[in-house]
């Protein structure tokens, strides 16, 4: 329709619209055209918005269970059973002999306390986003809803990031058959394949190359997106969970406390921040 809508970004190759008004309309057709600093052009082919599955986002509750898993121990990798929990979404039944294609993603935020500063010190609590914690993403063909979907398993036993409070925003994703089954092939061949340097192949993609010798892959798609943001405590269990940081932070002789024992900014296995997010609960 002759609009241009500049776009923002580029870190970690992630492009977006900061027009927060921009959004698909039901009935119009998209397409993606893609010109490379070398000149190279891609173009994807006309997708619309998936039909409205009708709905909301169900509840989400968690069961307790153990999980086979590998550990190395003492050099040697053996399978061992974790404690942990399956977080599970209800999917409503829906009035339709049509079928739904879902995709849900996760963003996971959660409060961690470094052992070792005094009570009321600065650099003692932080809010940490684990950007690579929760990578995956969990798939659906539906055909009518009315039960619970698995959505990932969460480990309680020597896990840091549930020792205070934890969350975990829930993305659900109407996409198209075709986006649906580009994205099972992926999960097929690579368990993180969005996320790995592997290059997927034989994927049946929605982009062709216009300009230039490389085949595109990837798959342009128009979506319908609900969320839901989804708190859990350790409270919550049957059974008490071990705060252990502080004994792996102290020790004798030339003892270095890991990272993030005197400052939480510095913990390693995420994004901390002293400021409290907007949107954390009370």
């Amino acid at each position: 329709m002759g609009e241009e809508v500049p776009y923002e970004g580029g870190f970690e190759g992630t492009y977006v619209l900061p027009d927060l008004a921009f959004k698909a309309v039901p009935g119009r057709s998209y397409k993606l055209r893609i010109t490379t600093a070398s000149d190279e052009i891609y173009e994807s082919a006309w997708e619309t918005l998936p039909p409205d599955p009708g709905g909301t986002m169900g509840d989400i509750s968690f069961q307790e269970t153990e999980k086979l898993t590998y550990k190395i121990i003492a050099g040697k990798k053996e399978v061992r059973s974790v404690a942990g929990i399956d977080v599970m979404l209800e999917v409503p039944p829906r009035n339709s002999a049509d079928k739904a294609y879902y995709k849900w993603d996760f963003t996971p935020h959660w409060v961690f306390v470094a052992p070792l500063p005094p009570l009321f010190s600065s650099l003692k609590k932080c809010w940490v986003y684990g950007q690579y914690y929760l990578n995956d993403y969990q798939l659906e063909e539906d055909h009518g809803g009315g039960y619970k979907k698995r959505l990932f398993f969460l480990p309680t036993h020597e896990n840091e990031r549930i020792y205070e409070d934890f969350t975990v925003l829930i993305r659900q994703l109407t996409v198209s058959p075709g986006y649906y089954h580009f994205l099972k092939e992926m999960q097929e061949q690579h368990q993180s394949a969005l996320l790995s340097d592997k290059p997927p192949f034989n994927l049946k993609t929605n982009i062709a190359t216009v300009q230039g010798d490389r085949p595109a892959v990837g798959y342009f798609a128009v979506v319908r997106e609900d969320a839901i943001r989804w708190y859990f405590n350790k409270s919550e269990l049957s059974y008490p969970v071990v705060n252990d940081l502080l004994d792996a932070c102290t020790g004798e002789g030339r003892f270095v406390p890991p990272p993030g024992c005197w400052d939480c900014r510095a913990y390693p296995n995420g994004i901390s921040s002293t400021v409290k997010p907007s949107w954390w609960r009370d």
